[in-house]
Parts: C-alpha cells; structure tokens; sequence
C-alpha cells in the first residue's frame, strides 16, 4: 500500500490504516486465545500448537506475496484468529512440569522471548533485499515482493520449531474423567482474585510502556524528559532491553524457590512502587546520566514486571485442574488483552490531560501518571494479601475418588 502511493504516504494514511489492521488483528487474536484453549482441553495442547504452527507458516508466506493492503489485511486476520499459543503454552508448561521446576522453566521462557524480540527487529531489517542487500536478491521477485525474505524466514523458523513439537513434546491431552466443569471457574474464588490481579498488573504494565515513551519525548516544561530525537529514545530502550534478556530468567526460579509464589509477587508490589517514582530521579538529572539512569530505569522495571507476570500466570494455572486448564489461561489471557487495550487509551488520555490542563498544582505534570500506576501496585499488593493463600503455591490435583472396602460379611 505505501508503495502504490506517488510522492510518499501521508503519515494520517500510514497510521489510519495500520490501525485497522492492528486492532482487527488484536480482536481476532483475544477470539483465538478463547477457542484454542478450550479446543486444547478436548484435544490436547500438542495438536493445537502444531495446528497453530501450520497456519503461521502458511500466512507468513501469503503476507510476504501481497501486493494490495486489501489483501494482507485477509491475511493478517486469518493467522489473528490461530495466534491464541499464550494459554495454550502456560498449559503445556504447567503440565511437563512440577512445583519445583515450573519457575525454572518460565525462567527459560523469558530468555527465549527475549531473544525473540532481539531477533524481530533484525529480520524486519532484511526487508526490501533488492536496494538494501543486492548481489543475488537484486532481481525482479524481490523487487515486486519486497518483505518476502524476512518472511519467509520467519516461516522457516516456523517450520523448525513444528518438527521439534512433533518428534520433543509429549501429548498432554487431560484424562477423560468427571472433574470441575467451565462454569466453575466463575465460581472459583482464588481464580477471580488470581484474574483481578492478573489484570491489574496488565494495567500497569502497558501503562508504563506507553508513559515512557511519551514522558521521554515531552518537553520539560511540561514535566517531561526533554528528549527530541526518536534515535536516542530507541537506543535508550535497546539497552533496556539487555535487563530484561538477562534478569528474568535469572531471578524467576531463584525468588520462588527462597520465598514461594505469594511472597514472591508481594513483595515486587512493594518494590515496584518507589520504583515507578525513579522518574523523579531520572528528570533532575542531565546528559548522559540522565540516558543511563532512564536506561536503568525502564530495564529493571520492566524486568520486575516480567516476573510478577511469570509467577502470576503460574499462580492462575494452580488454582484449576488439568481439565479444564487450557480454559482457565485462556479465559485468563483474553482477560489480560482487554485491560491492556483499557490501558493504552486511558492512560494516553490522562496523560494528555496532565499535561496540558494548565494547573499549577504539584505533580500535575507529565509525571503524574507515574503516580497512578504506582498506586495500583497498591491495590494489587492490599488484593495480594486479602485474597490468596498457601494454596497457590501447588498444582490443584483431582482428588481420587474413594472405594470403600467390602464388609468382611460380603467377602466371606
């Protein structure tokens, strides 16, 4: 679609249509997180994850041939409605493994999706081979399909990753046995506190992401950081991004193992706030101190914030059974994306409010909002100790159902 466009695309076309594509995409992907946890339940996780794995491989292939929006647009909601893998992997990861190892491995899931978002913005770097590259990709297919190759490596990938499902994981459909029924994860009381707080953290958690790149590039008249250039902001943010490659998959399985899961995400709440209130630190300082100390600032939040997320998600899946697992994470998950999608636009709003009402108040800045994510760290660490008990710290197992013993009149 840019392409087609003479002289350039105006900027409120780029970002119009991009959003339509992005939110039909998340919309289809909040519907897949629903039926392919429920289908995995019935199943198995195994299955769906292959069948996942086949429609992604197909729909990278067909995107990197589009030519028209309209097109890619199909293409992008079809592989939305096969991207529900978030709950089906929590079930499969809460079903390989035990209470004493299941941190260990959301401490390598950590790592994986960190090197994951390291080796995106590389692949997307390939694109358009025919200019940026040349020598053998200087020919007529890349010129006419220019984002080809960074998909067709992604499909690849893809397909590496469907071979070793298929010959490494195990099947893990649940035994057909009566257990807890569908409607009984709105009547599990810890599962709705463990979803509350679930959602609250998703609040926070795009909150920050969103107030960060705009308290960065606010002026410091209204309370922002000053910064002008797109480039620093992004290097600032790439930096970052080494804490959280290299602090969550240390950190998840050492916390749980000294202090358990409910201490674990207490005590995150209680650091996380003075930490939200390092942006104060941040805006007093100066040249490079100040891009290191936002360094710092935004890698170890985010860093804390990953492994509230882990222990959470793991806190979720020990309140249910086997059963019904698959359900509950993506009852779970699609819970999650809706607050993450009230996050983002309310906290653009507010922000915009703070930062051009004109009230002379204090901490009616740029800042302010900073002061409203670190009081729902608050509200989750008061549900926090409220609501969850030793409970969680287990995987919920089906109670086996008792034989009585024949009378010894029957047996003589």
């Amino acid at each position: 679609m840019k392409d087609s466009y003479v002289g350039g695309v105006p900027e409120d076309v780029i970002s119009t249509y991009s959003g339509y594509m992005e939110g039909w995409y998340r919309l289809m992907q909040f519907i897949a997180c629903l039926w392919m946890s429920f289908l995995s339940d019935k199943v198995g996780r195994k299955f769906v994850s292959m069948m996942e794995l086949c429609v992604h491989l197909c729909s990278s292939l067909a995107l990197g041939l589009c030519t028209t929006y309209e097109a890619a647009f199909c293409v992008r909601l079809v592989n939305g409605l096969f991207a529900g893998s978030t709950p089906v992997n929590k079930s499969l990861m809460r079903e390989l493994t035990d209470d004493t190892n299941i941190s260990s491995l959301y401490g390598y899931f950590a790592l994986g999706v960190g090197l994951g978002n390291s080796l995106g913005p590389f692949m997307a770097g390939l694109s358009k081979p025919a200019e940026n590259i040349g020598g053998i990709f200087d020919c007529e297919f890349f010129r006419t399909y220019p984002y080809f190759l960074p998909l067709a490596l992604h499909s690849l990938m893809c397909f590496i990753v469907l071979i070793l499902v298929w010959y490494c994981l195990p099947s893990t459909k649940p035994k057909v046995e009566k257990g807890q029924s569908y409607k009984s994860l709105f009547s599990n009381k810890l599962y709705i506190y463990a979803l509350c707080i679930f959602g609250i953290l998703a609040l926070m958690q795009f909150g920050f992401r969103l107030l960060f790149t705009l308290i960065c590039k606010s002026d410091e008249s209204f309370g922002g950081m000053g910064i002008t250039s797109e480039d620093k902001v992004s290097l600032i943010q790439g930096f970052a991004g080494i804490f959280v490659l290299v602090l969550p998959p240390l950190l998840t399985p050492v916390i749980n193992m000294k202090i358990g899961l409910v201490n674990s995400i207490a005590w995150i709440c209680v650091l996380l706030g003075p930490m939200y209130m390092v942006v104060y630190v941040c805006r007093a300082l100066s040249g490079m101190w100040k891009y290191a100390a936002l360094t710092i600032f935004y890698g170890v939040t985010n860093s804390g914030i990953a492994i509230f997320m882990f222990y959470i998600s793991i806190i979720v899946s020990n309140t249910v059974t086997s059963d019904i697992l698959g359900a509950a994470n993506g009852l779970s998950q699609a819970f999650v994306g809706m607050n993450r999608f009230i996050s983002s636009n309310t906290f653009g709003i507010i922000y915009g409010w703070s930062v051009t009402s004109g009230l002379s108040y204090p901490l009616i800045d740029a800042s302010f909002s900073y002061l409203i994510i670190a009081l729902l760290s608050i509200v989750d660490l008061i549900i926090i100790f409220l609501t969850l008990d030793s409970s969680v710290e287990r995987k919920k197992i089906k109670p086996l159902t008792e034989i009585p013993l024949l009378e010894s009149s029957k047996v003589n």
